[in-house]
């Protein structure tokens, strides 16, 4: 608590409340010390991360405020002088996250190596075997998994879809039917947590291969294929999205 900045009555507090009891802190407490970022902390992260000066984030705010008034892009008045400028601003501002979002990872890993005297990894706690036992679900009815296990189901789309949140243990789950036989499942999605490690991948490949056999297509790096008689699946390695590089498995039913 001391090396997260909780003020000694707060701690002092907390020691002293039995097990059997419960401490709720006011909200006057919480908004004081434990909102927002610890401040040396913020300031570590502004020294080693600043890329703008005090005038061009102003410049940069001025110019995000005319593009946010303006109802499109093309409407936007700007002289090919300010369009230069905004455009180098903005990867200014763009490396300053890059560098805020890599210290806090590198924090991250240090932290839970202190505590825990071990590096952090995606793959130590994650059972490999959730992503070839999916095909259970083929030909399953709906009704019958929402009553057997967790799933959030969504038919706002052509076609119905249960889904399950990844978990350090589990990837994603997505079960989808079709338009000829809805709400049994014909296809199957997983998909892991962002930015899997490469042991991750092998270890993936490798339940899978124990599971179904050696992959008879794909190129062995970024993507495998399975052809069996009851299904079909493909695994690849996606480079790019909104929270970084992941795999996904498809498995259709035949």
């Amino acid at each position: 608590m001391r090396e997260m900045g909780v003020p000694e009555h707060v701690r002092e507090d907390v020691l002293g409340t039995p097990s059997d009891k419960i401490l709720v802190l006011d909200e006057k407490t919480v908004k004081t010390y434990f909102s927002g970022d610890l401040p040396y902390r913020y300031e570590w992260i502004n020294n080693k991360c600043s890329r703008l000066a005090d005038q061009e984030r102003e410049r940069i705010q001025n110019y995000s405020n005319r593009i946010s008034i303006a109802r499109s892009a093309s409407e936007v008045k700007f002289s090919k002088t300010e369009w230069a400028d905004y455009n180098a601003l903005e990867k200014k501002q763009d490396d300053e996250g890059k560098c805020r979002t890599q210290i806090l990872e590198q924090s991250r890993a240090a932290a839970y190596e202190r505590f825990f005297h071990e590096q952090p990894n995606d793959f130590g706690s994650h059972n490999f075997a959730r992503w070839s036992e999916a095909t259970r679900y083929l030909g399953k009815k709906f009704y019958e998994l929402m009553s057997e296990e967790k799933f959030d189901e969504d038919t706002s789309a052509t076609q119905s879809e249960l889904k399950r949140d990844a978990t350090a243990s589990a990837p994603e789950i997505l079960l989808f039917d079709n338009p000829s036989n809805r709400r049994v499942v014909s296809s199957i999605g997983l998909i892991s947590t962002p930015r899997p490690s490469p042991e991750f991948i092998r270890r993936v490949v490798k339940a899978l291969e124990d599971a179904w056999g050696k992959h008879s297509d794909g190129n062995g790096t970024t993507n495998w294929r399975w052809n069996k008689s009851e299904f079909s699946a493909a695994l690849s390695h996606e480079p790019t999205s909104a929270t970084g590089a992941f795999l996904q498995l498809t498995i259709d039913g035949k």
